[in-house]
C-alpha cells in the first residue's frame, strides 16, 4: 500500500471510529497496524492530531484507563477525505476500440481544443455529446506517434469535429482539415456534420 493509500486509510479508520462522548478521540489500540507508519506524515500535514495531556487524561477518566496515546482527525482531514473520495478519477482509457468505436489519435493542438471545448460545456449551445469529457479526460499520450489516443463513437467523432470547426474561426483551420482527411468527417455551419467516403476507415 502505497503512502497517500495509508493516509487515505488512516483517515477512514478515524472518521469511522468517530465517537461524540469521546469528541472525536480514537485510540491506538482501535486501530489497525497498517496505519500506523502513516501517523506521523498525517500529523505534519494537518489531516491528524495526537491528543495533549488534558485531552488523554479526559478520556482516561471517562473510560476508566490510562490512555497513553490517541489520534482524532482534524477538520482539514475531514476535507481532505471528502476530496479523496469525490474528485473526478477518469476511467482507464480502452486500449483497443469497444464495439462501435473506433481509435482516433490526436496532435497536441487537436487534443487541446478537445479540452477546452469540454472545459465550457455550459456555456455552449451546442455541448459535448456524452461521454466525450470523460474519454478526453482518460486519454493517453503516445511517446511513439507523438499523439493522444481515445477510443469514441460515432457520435464522440461528430461532437469531435465541431469542437475543431470552433478552432478554424477563431485560430486555425489546419487542425480540422487534418481530422477531416484522417477520420472522414467535418462539421459545417451551413450542412451539419459531413462525412466522406474515408469514414469508417481503419488506422
Amino acid at each position: 500500500m502505497r503512502h497517500s493509500e495509508k493516509r487515505i486509510a488512516l483517515l477512514e479508520e478515524l472518521r469511522a471510529g468517530w465517537r461524540e462522548a469521546r469528541r472525536g478521540w480514537v485510540l491506538d489500540d482501535e486501530l489497525s497496524d497498517s496505519v500506523w507508519n502513516a501517523v506521523k506524515a498525517a500529523v505534519k500535514e494537518g489531516v491528524v492530531e495526537p491528543a495533549d495531556e488534558p485531552a488523554r487524561g479526559e478520556l482516561a477518566g471517562l473510560l476508566g484507563k490510562p490512555v497513553p496515546r490517541a489520534l482524532r482527525i482534524t477538520d482539514f482531514g475531514r476535507d481532505v477525505l471528502v476530496y479523496a473520495h469525490t474528485r473526478a478519477v477518469p476511467p482507464p482509457v480502452p486500449r483497443e476500440p469497444g464495439p462501435g468505436e473506433r481509435l482516433v489519435k490526436l496532435l497536441p493542438a487537436q487534443m487541446d481544443t478537445l479540452r477546452i471545448f469540454v472545459g465550457v460545456a455550459r456555456e455552449l449551445t451546442r455541448p459535448p455529446v456524452e461521454g466525450l469529457a470523460q474519454r478526453v479526460a482518460a486519454a493517453e499520450f503516445s511517446v511513439v506517434d507523438k499523439r493522444w489516443h481515445l477510443c469514441l463513437t460515432p457520435e464522440q467523432i461528430d461532437s469531435a469535429a465541431y469542437a475543431l470547426s470552433l478552432r478554424t474561426t477563431v485560430f486555425s483551420c489546419a487542425e480540422a482539415n487534418r481530422f477531416s482527411r484522417e477520420y472522414g468527417v467535418r462539421f459545417s455551419p451551413g450542412t451539419g456534420t459531413v462525412r466522406d467516403r474515408a469514414w469508417g476507415a481503419r488506422d
